[in-house]
Protein backbone atom coordinates (compact mmCIF):
# COMPACT_ATOMS: atom_id res chain seq x y z
CA UNK A 1 0.00 0.00 0.00
CA UNK A 2 2.90 2.37 0.71
CA UNK A 3 4.38 1.98 -2.79
CA UNK A 4 0.92 2.37 -4.35
CA UNK A 5 0.32 5.63 -2.43
CA UNK A 6 3.78 6.99 -3.23
CA UNK A 7 3.28 6.29 -6.93
CA UNK A 8 -0.22 7.78 -6.86
CA UNK A 9 1.02 10.97 -5.18
CA UNK A 10 3.81 11.36 -7.75
CA UNK A 11 1.25 10.99 -10.55
CA UNK A 12 -0.98 13.64 -8.93
CA UNK A 13 1.82 16.16 -9.34
CA UNK A 14 1.32 16.11 -13.12
CA UNK A 15 -2.10 14.55 -13.76
CA UNK A 16 -5.68 14.99 -12.63
CA UNK A 17 -7.43 12.15 -10.85
CA UNK A 18 -9.52 11.57 -13.98
CA UNK A 19 -6.35 11.19 -16.09
CA UNK A 20 -4.83 8.83 -13.54
CA UNK A 21 -7.96 6.69 -13.49
CA UNK A 22 -8.32 6.48 -17.28
CA UNK A 23 -4.65 6.32 -18.28
CA UNK A 24 -3.19 4.32 -15.38
CA UNK A 25 -5.82 2.55 -13.26
CA UNK A 26 -7.97 1.12 -16.06
CA UNK A 27 -5.05 -0.46 -17.99
CA UNK A 28 -3.59 -1.66 -14.68
CA UNK A 29 -6.89 -3.28 -13.68
CA UNK A 30 -7.15 -4.94 -17.10
CA UNK A 31 -3.64 -6.32 -16.63
CA UNK A 32 -4.48 -7.53 -13.10
CA UNK A 33 -7.62 -9.20 -14.49
CA UNK A 34 -5.53 -10.98 -17.11
CA UNK A 35 -3.07 -12.16 -14.46
CA UNK A 36 -5.99 -13.41 -12.35
CA UNK A 37 -7.53 -15.29 -15.31
CA UNK A 38 -4.24 -16.99 -16.06
CA UNK A 39 -3.87 -17.85 -12.35
CA UNK A 40 -0.63 -15.85 -12.13
CA UNK A 41 -2.06 -14.03 -9.12
CA UNK A 42 -4.67 -14.95 -6.54
CA UNK A 43 -8.05 -13.24 -6.04
CA UNK A 44 -6.69 -11.64 -2.85
CA UNK A 45 -4.15 -9.71 -4.97
CA UNK A 46 -6.89 -8.38 -7.25
CA UNK A 47 -9.07 -7.42 -4.27
CA UNK A 48 -6.14 -5.66 -2.61
CA UNK A 49 -5.45 -3.45 -5.63
CA UNK A 50 -9.14 -2.85 -6.33
CA UNK A 51 -9.69 -1.68 -2.77
CA UNK A 52 -6.74 0.72 -2.94
CA UNK A 53 -8.25 2.22 -6.09
CA UNK A 54 -11.70 2.37 -4.46
CA UNK A 55 -10.16 4.37 -1.59
CA UNK A 56 -8.79 6.91 -4.08
CA UNK A 57 -12.14 7.22 -5.87
CA UNK A 58 -13.99 7.70 -2.58
CA UNK A 59 -11.49 10.29 -1.39
CA UNK A 60 -11.98 12.28 -4.59
CA UNK A 61 -15.78 11.98 -4.39
CA UNK A 62 -15.67 13.41 -0.88
CA UNK A 63 -13.58 16.39 -2.10
CA UNK A 64 -15.97 17.00 -4.99
CA UNK A 65 -19.08 16.84 -2.85
CA UNK A 66 -17.80 19.53 -0.51
CA UNK A 67 -16.65 21.83 -3.34
CA UNK A 68 -18.91 21.37 -6.36
CA UNK A 69 -22.47 20.64 -5.21
CA UNK A 70 -25.14 22.47 -7.23
CA UNK A 71 -28.80 22.61 -6.25
CA UNK A 72 -30.85 20.62 -8.77
CA UNK A 73 -34.17 18.85 -8.96
CA UNK A 74 -32.54 15.85 -10.69
CA UNK A 75 -31.09 13.11 -8.48
CA UNK A 76 -28.85 10.30 -9.69
CA UNK A 77 -29.19 7.09 -7.65
CA UNK A 78 -26.40 4.59 -8.35
CA UNK A 79 -26.72 0.95 -7.34
CA UNK A 80 -25.81 -2.58 -8.33
CA UNK A 81 -28.45 -5.32 -8.56
CA UNK A 82 -28.45 -8.34 -6.27
CA UNK A 83 -25.36 -10.56 -6.60
CA UNK A 84 -23.50 -7.94 -8.67
CA UNK A 85 -20.33 -6.97 -6.84
CA UNK A 86 -18.25 -5.29 -9.58
CA UNK A 87 -18.58 -1.72 -8.37
CA UNK A 88 -15.47 0.07 -9.64
CA UNK A 89 -17.12 1.38 -12.81
CA UNK A 90 -20.20 2.59 -10.97
CA UNK A 91 -18.12 4.17 -8.23
CA UNK A 92 -16.06 5.99 -10.86
CA UNK A 93 -19.30 7.26 -12.43
CA UNK A 94 -20.28 8.56 -8.98
CA UNK A 95 -16.98 10.46 -8.97
CA UNK A 96 -17.72 11.97 -12.41
CA UNK A 97 -21.22 13.05 -11.33
CA UNK A 98 -19.84 14.61 -8.14
CA UNK A 99 -17.14 16.37 -10.18
CA UNK A 100 -19.94 18.05 -12.14
CA UNK A 101 -21.68 19.07 -8.91
CA UNK A 102 -24.67 16.81 -9.57
CA UNK A 103 -26.76 15.32 -6.76
CA UNK A 104 -25.60 11.71 -6.74
CA UNK A 105 -26.53 9.05 -4.20
CA UNK A 106 -24.40 5.91 -4.15
CA UNK A 107 -26.19 2.87 -2.71
CA UNK A 108 -23.53 0.28 -3.65
CA UNK A 109 -23.81 -3.43 -4.44
CA UNK A 110 -26.57 -5.97 -3.79
CA UNK A 111 -29.57 -3.65 -3.85
CA UNK A 112 -32.94 -5.33 -4.27
CA UNK A 113 -35.17 -3.51 -6.71
CA UNK A 114 -37.94 -3.24 -4.12
CA UNK A 115 -35.66 -1.09 -1.96
CA UNK A 116 -35.49 1.54 -4.70
CA UNK A 117 -39.21 2.22 -4.51
CA UNK A 118 -38.88 4.12 -1.21
CA UNK A 119 -36.64 6.70 -2.92
CA UNK A 120 -39.39 7.56 -5.40
CA UNK A 121 -41.39 9.04 -2.52
CA UNK A 122 -38.46 11.29 -1.54
CA UNK A 123 -37.44 12.66 -4.95
CA UNK A 124 -39.47 13.71 -7.98
CA UNK A 125 -36.87 13.35 -10.74
CA UNK A 126 -34.61 10.31 -10.30
CA UNK A 127 -32.21 8.79 -12.78
CA UNK A 128 -31.44 5.34 -11.41
CA UNK A 129 -28.11 4.10 -12.78
CA UNK A 130 -26.65 0.61 -12.59
CA UNK A 131 -23.79 -1.47 -13.96
CA UNK A 132 -24.50 -4.97 -15.29
CA UNK A 133 -21.29 -7.00 -15.35
CA UNK A 134 -22.45 -10.46 -14.24
CA UNK A 135 -26.00 -9.79 -12.99
CA UNK A 136 -28.80 -9.97 -13.85
CA UNK A 137 -28.29 -13.26 -15.68
CA UNK A 138 -28.55 -13.02 -19.47
CA UNK A 139 -31.93 -14.76 -19.51
CA UNK A 140 -33.23 -12.37 -16.78
CA UNK A 141 -32.26 -8.96 -18.17
CA UNK A 142 -35.48 -8.49 -20.13
CA UNK A 143 -37.60 -9.37 -17.07
CA UNK A 144 -35.48 -7.16 -14.79
CA UNK A 145 -35.88 -4.15 -17.08
CA UNK A 146 -39.63 -4.65 -17.43
CA UNK A 147 -40.03 -5.03 -13.67
CA UNK A 148 -38.00 -1.85 -13.18
CA UNK A 149 -40.17 -0.05 -15.74
CA UNK A 150 -43.48 -1.27 -14.27
CA UNK A 151 -42.68 -0.90 -10.56
CA UNK A 152 -40.12 1.89 -10.12
CA UNK A 153 -40.13 4.21 -13.13
CA UNK A 154 -43.36 6.04 -12.57
CA UNK A 155 -43.84 9.80 -12.67
CA UNK A 156 -40.89 10.55 -14.95
CA UNK A 157 -38.11 8.55 -13.26
CA UNK A 158 -35.55 6.94 -15.55
CA UNK A 159 -33.20 3.96 -15.47
CA UNK A 160 -29.83 3.95 -17.21
CA UNK A 161 -27.48 0.99 -17.26
CA UNK A 162 -23.95 0.26 -18.43
CA UNK A 163 -21.48 -2.58 -18.29
CA UNK A 164 -20.60 -5.67 -20.25
CA UNK A 165 -24.22 -6.80 -20.45
CA UNK A 166 -25.36 -3.40 -21.73
CA UNK A 167 -23.22 -3.94 -24.82
CA UNK A 168 -25.23 -7.02 -25.75
CA UNK A 169 -28.70 -5.71 -25.05
CA UNK A 170 -30.76 -3.45 -27.27
CA UNK A 171 -34.02 -1.92 -26.08
CA UNK A 172 -35.14 -0.89 -29.57
CA UNK A 173 -37.14 1.94 -28.02
CA UNK A 174 -39.64 -0.37 -26.33
CA UNK A 175 -39.09 1.00 -22.82
CA UNK A 176 -38.90 4.79 -23.12
CA UNK A 177 -37.70 5.37 -19.54
CA UNK A 178 -34.77 2.94 -19.87
CA UNK A 179 -31.54 3.53 -21.74
CA UNK A 180 -28.35 1.50 -22.09
CA UNK A 181 -24.91 3.03 -22.56
CA UNK A 182 -21.76 1.48 -23.94
CA UNK A 183 -19.43 3.49 -21.67
CA UNK A 184 -19.24 6.01 -18.85
CA UNK A 185 -18.16 8.59 -21.43
CA UNK A 186 -21.31 7.96 -23.52
CA UNK A 187 -23.46 8.48 -20.43
CA UNK A 188 -21.62 11.65 -19.43
CA UNK A 189 -22.17 13.07 -22.91
CA UNK A 190 -25.97 13.13 -22.38
CA UNK A 191 -25.81 15.11 -19.11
Amino acid sequence: AVLFNETYNKLLASKSFREIFIEIFIPFLEYIGLLWQTKSIKPAHEHFISNLIIQKIQSNIEKNQSLNFQKSDKVFVLFLPMDEIHELGLLYLHYELSLRGLHSIYLGPNIAMDHLFDLTALYDNINFISYFTVQPADNEIYNYLHKMNDNILKNGHQFWFLGRKAHDYSLNGTLKSIKSFKSVEDLLNVL
